[in-house]
């Protein structure tokens, strides 16, 4: 359905959150009408009209609408108070292509001079006719339209807004959450899979908490019943509605039987089982698109209270929380929505990618958010693909079933000031608010977590896979026993170390003169081979160490190995903290470090695990170029541990 505006409509988001997306056809002249600004309105103003002059053109834009969304524009313009619908013919500027169209125009006249329309209104008509691009004259004629003050600050805060509104990055997710919630409903289909037992047979298939479930049959084949012939892991399974072919299917490694059951009446074996991935494309279609991830969360972000965000616009209303990142030179925008009552966590690609480059960023941006904020979201996901930028209407859908869902971990940021302080004993003025200058002390170099520290977090992930691995690690990690915990923790760090120290480690060998030390170590290798011979023991696979031992012998230690990438950074190293990495050699040997007696342990334990933690996320964060404070936890909980430490639970590094 065309419709011809000439007034405010043509400001395309204004006419958008009446009516929903449009599309701009071209800008238009309508022959032998003029520019009035006489309509009676029920706000005390005049708005825009058009009246038939042969001397005249008036200027617009051709918009095509949604003709189930009429009904709405017909009420915002106010259709039988005020306005009526008449049919004209416009004229494309360029070719003169002439199109038929509606356009509303005014019933109720005022040309009395004595009253004016509102600056506002005349201002949304200037801003659609800049959009577009009208005729320069016409511009600076409505320009010259004299207006008035609103006084009413509801309408000039609207109008403000819409404006706002209209320079937001805008998400249009209605047809996405529309495309899952169908995928989700339960299906029946016939399988298609030829020469196979399970070709034509019905197929249910319902969503159910953490992935599909499927119930299904086939016929009992003579014989000892070894199931083989149910073997689908190689295979696809396509999927037919009522008989016509559907783009659906499933990959038979992500179609996973695990109940057989037996209906001897009708020789049938009753067969159900996990879906683990179910949609309408493989992954060859979701190349070069771009892509859309959706998880459904059980915990709320916390982007809007921790990291460097902005507003932005889902289906016309605005929100606050988009982070906009870049990894591997793309764009990617990841934010929170809540969309029938329940949360999700989305992540785009704006711009064209593979949906395994895809996939492997959004892994790292989950990760990078659990560890800096302490949950991380997964259990399952969405997967769409979309033809078109503004990525409105999905073409592409793929469910797949995740790991679980880790939360409340330790997080290593946060920007609530007084996070771990006892809020009682805080020094406060005569009023019992918080002393000013304690107030400025404790939000001293706090700031939200800056959304480039973010993207550079995710990008040496992916550019190194230890760094990948260490987060894994520092992730599920978390809720192990200190016994395996620490060790693990150790692993990490020894990772972290391997990224971090690009250059070789001659400056902490025992002895620098690297031509002094190999004499030494040539003399000591003839002392051994006299040795050997004088004693006649013979030299074997359990005398060969010996040798390597020797050409180590000026390797620097693993304690000053790990060490070195805290002085790469720019971290230094406290005298309590080279005692823990100096533990490294009792735990990665199947040791462990003993205090007296089990409590004891435990508070030990757990004091080197924090310890630990806590110089994991240095290394990470310094990598990644973050200054700032970050949680301390052995100061957090140093009531438990009984190890108590003069620092701030907040600690900047």
């Amino acid at each position: 359905m065309y419709y011809f505006a000439y007034g405010s409509n043509m400001f395309t988001y204004r006419l958008e959150k009446r009516v929903g997306r449009v599309e701009v056809i071209d800008i238009f002249k309508l022959p032998r009408y003029t520019l009035r600004f006489n309509k009676v309105s029920i706000d005390g103003s005049l708005k825009a009209n058009i009246e038939k002059n042969d001397k005249d053109n008036v200027f617009g834009v051709l918009f095509k609408i949604n003709p189930s969304r009429k009904v709405e524009l017909d009420k915002a313009e106010g259709l039988g108070k005020g306005y009526i619908i008449i049919e004209i013919e416009i004229e494309r500027l360029d070719t003169n292509e002439k199109i038929k169209a509606f356009t509303y125009v005014a019933d109720k006249i005022d040309n009395s001079n004595a009253n004016k329309p509102y600056d506002w209104y005349v201002e949304l008509i200037l801003l659609g006719a800049q959009e577009h691009k009208l005729p320069k004259e016409y511009i600076y004629k409505i320009k010259a339209i004299s207006t008035k003050k609103d006084l009413n600050l509801f309408r000039n805060e609207s109008t403000k807004q819409i404006v706002r509104e209209s320079k937001r990055i805008r998400k249009d997710l209605l047809h996405s959450f529309d495309l899952v919630s169908n995928l989700n409903k339960p299906k029946k289909f016939e399988i298609v899979l030829k020469s196979h037992a399970l070709n034509n047979r019905k197929i249910l298939i319902e969503k159910s908490d953490k992935d599909f479930t499927f119930q299904t049959d086939s016929v009992i084949p003579k014989g000892v019943q070894r199931h083989k012939e149910l073997q689908v892991s190689e295979q696809k399974l396509l999927l037919n509605e009522n008989g016509k072919k559907t783009d659906f299917f499933i990959e038979g490694k992500h179609f996973l039987l695990n109940n057989i059951a037996y209906d001897f009446d009708n020789e049938l074996k009753l067969l159900s089982g996990k879906i683990n991935s179910f949609g309408n494309a493989s992954a060859e279609d979701f190349s070069e698109k771009y892509l859309r991830l959706i998880i459904p969360i059980n915990k709320k972000l916390k982007i809007v209270n921790d990291y460097q965000c902005r507003s932005f616009i889902v289906d016309y209303r605005e929100k606050m929380g988009l982070v906009i990142l870049e990894i591997n030179k793309k764009a990617f925008h990841f934010f929170e929505l809540n969309y029938g009552g329940k949360d999700y966590l989305v992540i785009d690609c704006v711009e064209k990618y593979s949906l395994s480059e895809f996939q492997n960023c959004c892994q790292t941006i989950l990760f990078t958010y659990a560890f800096l904020s302490g949950d991380y979201h997964s259990d399952e996901g969405y997967y769409l693909g979309f033809e078109e930028p503004l990525m409105e209407i999905p073409k592409y859908i793929l469910y797949h079933t995740f790991s679980d869902s880790q939360y409340n971990l330790n997080s290593a940021f946060t920007t609530n000031a007084y996070y771990g302080i006892d809020l009682e004993n805080i020094k406060r003025d005569e009023k019992g608010f918080i002393d000013e200058e304690t107030r400025k002390e404790q939000f001293k170099d706090l700031m939200f977590f800056s959304s480039s520290i973010f993207s550079n977090i995710c990008q040496i992930s992916i550019d190194h896979e230890k760094i990948f691995r260490s987060l894994l690690l520092l992730i599920f990690n978390q809720a192990s026993t200190l016994e395996i915990k620490i060790p693990i923790q150790f692993v990490a760090l020894e990772a972290l170390t391997g990224v971090i120290v690009t250059k070789g480690n001659s400056e902490l060998k025992p002895i620098p003169d690297n031509k002094g030390a190999n004499s030494l170590i040539t003399k000591l290798k003839t002392e051994v081979e006299n040795f050997l011979k004088e004693n006649k023991i013979e030299i074997n696979e359990l005398t060969l160490p010996l040798y390597k031992r020797l050409e180590n012998l000026n390797a620097p230690t693993n304690i000053d190995k790990l060490s070195k990438p805290f002085i790469n950074v720019g971290y230094t190293i406290s005298a309590e903290e080279k005692k823990i990495i100096k533990l490294r050699d009792t735990f990665l040997h199947g040791s462990t470090k003993t205090f007296g007696n089990l409590d004891e342990d435990f508070k030990g334990l757990f004091y080197i695990s924090l310890k630990l933690h806590f110089l994991i996320c240095v290394l990470l964060l310094k990598k990644a170029g973050f200054e700032g404070r970050i949680i301390n936890y052995p100061k957090l909980y140093e009531y438990i541990t009984e190890n108590y430490i003069d620092e701030e639970v907040l600690r900047k590094i």
